[in-house]
């Protein structure tokens, strides 16, 4: 589980600043067993494991960041 500022996002990537540019639903958190909030934040669900996630975060916040060959395919 990852708790991520929109702060990071928008200052790193033109999409990420595009899409929270859009117009936004009222949000408020809702206590119901199909919810998607985690203490009181919403939650997204991706596919994506754990590990890939935690490299795009630290790709994000250092733009010269290596990724680790595992995920460099030799296409």
């Amino acid at each position: 589980l990852f708790c991520v500022q929109k702060s990071l996002l928008v200052e790193q990537s033109e999409v990420f600043e595009s899409m929270f540019d859009l117009p936004q639903a009222e949000l408020e958190p809702v206590k119901s067993v199909d919810s998607d909030y985690y203490d009181g934040l919403p939650l997204v669900r991706l596919p994506d494991t754990a590990e890939e996630m935690g490299e795009l975060l630290n790709a994000l916040r250092d733009p010269l960041y290596e990724f680790p060959s595992l995920f460099l395919s030799e296409d």
